[in-house]
């Protein structure tokens, strides 16, 4: 793709939006609006995820060259971010969440770090909390699940680490390689559908798997300090509440990508190792830990019966 000018587009910007927060999208497209990275070799694709009514952003979109807004009736974050890739063309893809506000030089620095670092195929930068109240104390341990990342270091693995964090969603930067496979493994692997936010559920393995997915085919994966971009979080989301839901979703996304990504193949533990977990978790936790311990163990327990299911339908077919 290319502009009236003949310059061509080397960026391609993402945001899937299901129901967003008017404030927060305003937000997000204010602070793309004011990217030092010429607006000339960028495109900007908003996919509107089933909202109702529909979102209206001809006027919020008018001040960029190369944007536009598209409607997927299939809900799901996956079929948007597949419906993003099909629609764009940069060899750079850039996921923004509606929540996330990216700082001025956020896409500049991405393409030099795709110019720099050729062999890196997914990454991501460091998220800033700003909170709309101020936080309890005792959700602190619990910030990392909201893709809250602040490091001073870069990391760069070309294997997987089980010990290091994987990119994570807010602001991820993919080559257009990757997003491509990404595609064909969603065509033939539908296991991935369901380890994805949909409506309102909170799973959320497809960051991780896009991952996991650029290292499989030989592309490595990063964290580079200098992206910076701030993570708006309402209330809502630091409740006990919500983030037990988020705590059993995430554990559930984890026993799916680890039945399918690792080798060998993890075997379901048995019955009496969950009752023993159990029996830990009551003895040795208290108060909030003991619970989002709890959601830990059902999570999982969820994830293989994800997993059982996945392997009887493909025995059937």
């Amino acid at each position: 793709m290319s502009d009236s000018s003949g310059n061509s587009i080397r960026a391609s910007v993402i945001i899937c939006a299901h129901q967003p927060d008017s404030r927060h999208l305003c937000r997000t497209l204010e602070a793309l609006r004011a990217q030092t990275l010429s607006s000339d070799v960028w495109e900007l694709l908003v996919v509107d995820n089933q909202s109702d009514p529909p979102l209206k952003l001809d006027e919020s979109l008018a001040w960029h060259p190369h944007a536009k807004c598209i409607r997927e009736e299939k809900l799901g974050l996956t079929p948007a971010r597949c419906c993003g890739i099909y629609h764009t063309s940069a060899e750079l893809i850039v996921f923004v969440d509606v929540d996330n506000v990216l700082h001025s030089d956020y896409l500049a620095k991405a393409l030099e770090i795709a110019s720099q670092n050729p062999r890196v195929g997914v990454w991501s930068g460091q998220a800033h909390p700003e909170f709309e109240e101020s936080p309890a104390d005792w959700t602190r341990p619990y910030w990392a699940m909201l893709a809250i990342r602040e490091f001073s270091h870069d990391k760069i693995m070309m294997a997987f680490d089980r010990s290091q964090s994987l990119p994570h969603g807010a602001g991820m930067c993919l080559r257009r390689e990757v997003a491509s496979a990404y595609i064909n493994e969603i065509v033939t692997t539908n296991w991935r559908l369901l380890i994805e936010r949909k409506g309102q559920s909170l799973m959320s393995g497809g960051d991780s798997d896009l991952a996991l997915l650029s290292l499989k085919i030989g592309w490595g994966i990063g964290h580079f300090s200098q992206l910076h971009l701030d993570h708006l979080i309402p209330p809502i989301r630091l409740t006990e509440s919500y983030l037990i839901r988020l705590k059993k979703a995430m554990a559930a996304s984890g026993v799916v990508l680890d039945h399918f990504h690792r080798e060998p193949t993890p075997v379901r533990p048995s019955i009496f190792r969950c009752l023993l977990r159990r029996l830990k978790i009551l003895i040795c936790f208290n108060g909030v830990e003991r619970r989002m311990q709890m959601a830990t163990l059902h999570g999982e327990q969820h994830g293989w019966d994800i997993v059982k299911n996945r392997s009887q339908i493909a025995c059937e077919s």
